[in-house]
């Protein structure tokens, strides 16, 4: 479910592992998604930058379109940072701090 709009999505699912609501450190993340069946977190927004994660498969086509809309909203981030690239405002001057990592 999506705790922004209310509505209900039909995903694949792939439960290998979740997020620990425990541990979570709400003033960087915020809980965007959660799986009705077991009440797992299953999306995150993050709050310094721009970026979001959900733990289900947004099937894009072919099949039901009912997570289309995480689509358009990466690639609006994706415009969004493109944008402040070319003005000349990174990460270093936005201050987000975050650095990739390799997965070695």
């Amino acid at each position: 479910m999506n705790k922004q709009t209310g509505l209900v999505e039909i995903s694949t699912q792939n439960h290998g592992f979740a997020v620990d609501e425990e541990n979570l450190d709400e003033s960087k993340v915020e809980v965007t998604h959660i799986n009705l069946n077991d009440q797992t977190i299953e999306g995150l927004k993050f709050k310094n930058f721009p970026g979001m994660s959900v733990q289900y498969h947004p099937e894009a086509s072919p099949g039901p379109h009912d997570s289309q809309y995480l689509f358009d909203q990466f690639m609006d981030m994706v415009k969004q940072g493109a944008g402040h690239k070319e003005q000349g405002v990174g990460d270093k001057e936005q201050g987000t701090g975050h650095k990739s990592q390799g997965t070695g």
